[in-house]
């Protein structure tokens, strides 16, 4: 049986459009209220450790992590591009759900960038491609 707070909560995320897939809502202690927590397993979760077991890209960057020359976040971007390759990834519908491309003014042409010139933008894409 749900609390009454807890009633109150998922009228809020109903109205909302919000919807609770694979999450379910408990009350984390009696100090912080209640909170949204996974419903199920994350073993499919993209963490570091998966990466470094991958049997394809695993060892090869288990080096790299431990020599430090690659970080947490570059063990995932890497996993993540893999997958998106592997045409039987459990993460396939996210992944195509994803943009292929996205703009971006450090990426722009000349010309596109000209467009900007006057904002602010323009100023902090200069420093940006600058290095300061």
């Amino acid at each position: 049986m749900l609390s009454p707070v807890v009633k109150v909560l998922v009228v809020l995320i109903q109205v909302n459009g919000v919807e609770l897939r694979g999450c379910k809502i408990k009350r984390c202690d009696s100090n912080k209220g209640f909170g949204i927590f996974l419903a199920n397993d994350v073993s499919d979760a993209i963490t570091p450790m998966r990466v470094l077991q991958d049997p394809l890209i695993g060892s090869e960057c288990r080096g790299m992590f431990e020599e430090g020359e690659v970080d947490d976040r570059f063990l995932m971007i890497l996993l993540l591009t893999v997958e998106r390759l592997r045409k039987n990834s459990s993460w396939k519908p996210y992944l195509d759900m994803l943009p292929t491309s996205f703009g971006n003014p450090l990426w722009f042409s000349d010309d596109e960038l000209l467009e900007l010139k006057g904002t602010t933008l323009y100023r902090a894409t200069e420093l940006q491609v600058s290095g300061f």
